[in-house]
């Protein structure tokens, strides 16, 4: 990778370093939680991180857009855009249960060009640079070779004020011999597809805080990400879900989704 790469994801690492330290030393302490209007609750530690990175991109990239789940600047329409989940899994972040991860991308006019995701609890660092591979902790990964869903391992996300409703799917995986696994974080999901742990991971959100370290980091890991319809989307702007998966059992995906449920969202990219 040139320069320019190595310095944009040296800068997503050290964040992630820095909001894994807030997360370890928070976990278990009193925290105060709020309740937002999409009823999903938020903590002082998630603003406290989506503060920080937006400091952060404003010193170091001040002609770049930010998104980030608890606020986000006016946006500079520069083509560039950082798009953070400060902490993934707040609902199990908040009960004290260590599974949450700190998410963060460099999205180029709506492509994913860097993904970082980062797991403080267990020091697990997952990067992914567009043409340049997926790694953890520096070790190149792939994902897993299921070509039927007998032994496969699906994680999912679901949740009611979602635009889709895909939890039936869960019965149809099941039918099929897959193993399904709902873990509380969407992108730490879809980082164990780019490794190869889970054969694929699927969520309805509406917006790509969760989603967009994930594509790069899966699609250089070999694996395939679309909508929830199989389509390709921008992660600069609200999405219509996602399949993440090791590309063996993307369109059978796609066709179980499809026959189950119908969105209420309209997606143009």
């Amino acid at each position: 990778m040139n320069k320019t790469q190595s310095k944009q994801l040296g800068f997503a690492v050290e964040l992630a370093r820095e909001a894994g330290e807030i997360m370890k030393h928070s976990v278990r302490k009193d925290l105060a939680i709020e309740m937002k209007e999409d009823k999903t609750v938020v903590t002082d530690v998630d603003k406290r991180i989506n503060s920080m990175v937006i400091d952060a991109v404003r010193k170091e990239y001040p002609k770049h857009d930010i998104l980030a789940e608890e606020y986000s600047p006016k946006s500079k329409n520069s083509g560039y855009t950082w798009v953070c989940d400060p902490v993934d899994g707040t609902m199990v972040f908040s009960k004290g249960i260590p599974m949450s991860v700190f998410s963060i991308a460099l999205v180029e006019n709506g492509r994913s060009s860097i993904g970082v995701i980062y797991d403080p609890f267990h020091d697990k660092m997952f990067t992914g640079v567009a043409g340049f591979g997926a790694k953890l902790n520096n070790d190149k990964i792939s994902v897993s070779n299921e070509y039927s869903f007998q032994g496969a391992v699906i994680g999912m996300a679901a949740w009611k004020s979602a635009q889709r409703d895909i939890i039936e799917s869960y019965s149809a995986f099941i039918d099929r011999g897959a193993s399904v696994l709902m873990l509380g974080s969407i992108a730490q999901m879809g980082a164990l597809v780019a490794s190869g742990e889970l054969s694929a991971s699927l969520h309805p959100a509406r917006m790509p805080y969760d989603t967009a370290a994930a594509k790069v980091i899966v699609t250089e890991a070999g694996g395939r990400v679309t909508s929830l319809s199989g389509t390709s989307q921008a992660y600069d702007r609200p999405i219509e879900g996602a399949i993440l998966s090791n590309k063996f059992l993307h369109d059978k995906l796609v066709d179980i989704v499809r026959t189950i449920s119908e969105p209420d969202f309209t997606y143009s990219e």
